[in-house]
């Protein structure tokens, strides 16, 4: 049954999200050829900066949908009408929110593909092949080993950040709806209340640089300081919060849920 739900969910997940992603590959194409033919008619570089805006825009789209949709179809399958089909399904609470974020998680790195291949080939057009060619290659070697785990470390980060994007929503309209009335209005606080806590470990983070690194400023001046130090203290405060979200939003599906 676990397997079919997955199923299901990836359908529903991508069945649009195709759109968007043969958008973006497809205007990164058009891009590209465009850059061609703007030393033949200046009205090709026009032409091309307008295809280069939808580029952004889809870039964009992408970027919310990723966010926006995983939590929407939470609030739809889990808390509304839908919600009583769902809560019958012969699976536990932690599995149906298991495949809700993984199927998230995989829509997630999937943007991050389409959204590097299409960067790729909009890149090719001002940096020459064999130059292009030697970077990637230089990257995915991890000859460069600074270069190599910042990528790595942005990902992460990138990854832990989107879950705790996503699980504030998720954990506010959880909570929100275990109340009797007002269901929104609670959602809305608890929203914010989880957002003050994120803002609030963000600082706390930032205090525990100065307090590992000493004399800040004359780390920074002598060079001695170490900027992963500022991404890694986020990563480990949001990880932490995300999972919290996560063991909460398991607790009050189980226990305290109401969608009546």
């Amino acid at each position: 049954m676990l397997a079919k739900l997955f199923k299901h969910e990836l359908i529903d997940l991508f069945r649009k999200t195709i759109i968007f992603f043969s958008v973006v590959i497809g205007l990164s194409v058009i891009i590209f050829f465009l850059s061609k033919l703007t030393e033949v008619h200046i009205i090709f570089g026009f032409v091309n900066g307008l295809f280069l805006l939808g580029y952004f825009l889809a870039v964009f789209g992408i970027i919310l949908y990723s966010i926006f949709y995983p939590v929407t179809r939470y609030y739809k399958s889990m808390l509304k009408d839908e919600g009583y089909l769902t809560h019958t399904l012969p699976v536990t609470k932690g599995q149906l929110l298991f495949a809700k974020l993984v199927s998230a998680f995989l829509l997630f790195l999937v943007s991050v593909v389409i959204f590097a291949i299409s960067f790729s080939i909009l890149a090719s057009m001002v940096i020459p092949y064999e130059d292009f060619k030697i970077l990637i290659e230089s990257l995915l070697a991890g000859v460069n080993d600074n270069i190599f785990l910042a990528v790595l470390l942005t990902l992460i980060y990138l990854i832990i950040y989107y879950f705790g994007t996503i699980m504030m929503f998720i954990t506010a309209l959880t909570v929100g709806h275990s109340a009797s009335s007002k269901k929104g209005l609670n959602s809305f606080l608890v929203g914010l209340a989880i957002y003050g806590i994120q803002q609030v470990l963000g600082f706390i983070a930032i205090i525990l640089i100065f307090v590992l690194e000493g004399n800040f400023i004359e780390a920074i001046e002598s060079g001695t300081f170490n900027p992963l130090l500022i991404p890694l203290a986020s990563m480990i405060m949001y990880g932490i919060l995300a999972t919290v979200e996560i063991i909460v939003t398991g607790y009050f599906l189980k226990n305290k849920l109401n969608i009546e």
